[in-house]
């Protein structure tokens, strides 16, 4: 099977379960959920940090023009951006109303065309039909959805068989459980690729029948 990434990005095998992440500081609980200016400001911070990973995603995802897109956990909107531009039609959900709003605002023309699309919503009940969407993809969401395997099973739900999602995370340690969790709700062909600073993707194509 061709990867969904390019080469320089090397499989890693990794065995160690994940360190949750500390919900523990009000800076902390912002990037969970950011609300208010000290919300806006994690988005800004976020927008920063994030911007080189979530180009690596949506690139190594190869999208095509007029397929359907699903980002969950869009934040500023920088990855919907990234993915508008080649062609496809994309939503975005995200369960943070200042980050529905900071993802308008940077997407406001590809909104205006009808290219981009917003909603607030969760990972765990996403308003999309079942088995509508070509590509699902997750940039440093992960850690903060509220039940992992349920929203697992909303990106296999929502994914047509022979569809395909990449979700990546910071810490590398988190690869084991979303492979495992991967193969579990119907994925197949799950790999990992890791970049040099660690960050880690995981990728699957939805399986037939499930």
């Amino acid at each position: 099977m061709a990867t969904m990434f390019d080469d320089d990005y090397v499989f890693r095998d990794l065995t160690r379960e994940p360190t949750p992440a500390p919900i523990a500081s009000a800076w902390q609980a912002q990037l969970a959920h950011p609300s208010g200016t000290l919300g806006w400001v994690a988005g800004r911070v976020m927008a920063l940090a994030n911007r080189s990973r979530n180009h690596w995603v949506v690139d190594g995802l190869g999208l095509m023009p007029g397929e359907l897109v699903l980002e969950i956990g869009a934040g500023p909107g920088v990855g919907l951006a990234r993915a508008a531009r080649t062609g496809a039609l994309v939503v975005g959900v995200d369960h943070s109303e200042a980050m529905v709003a900071a993802a308008r605002k940077k997407n406001r023309r590809a909104l205006a065309e009808g290219r981009v699309r917003l909603v607030r919503a969760s990972a765990g009940t996403l308003p999309v039909a079942s088995e509508s969407l070509d590509v699902v993809f997750s940039v440093d969401a992960v850690p903060y959805w509220d039940d992992l395997f349920r929203g697992l099973c909303e990106v296999r739900r929502v994914l047509r068989p022979g569809g395909r999602a990449a979700l990546a995370v910071r810490d590398p340690e988190w690869g084991p459980r979303l492979v495992s969790g991967m193969r579990a709700v119907g994925f197949h062909d799950v790999e990992v690729h890791t970049r040099a600073d660690g960050s880690t993707c995981v990728t699957g194509w939805a399986s037939e029948g499930v």
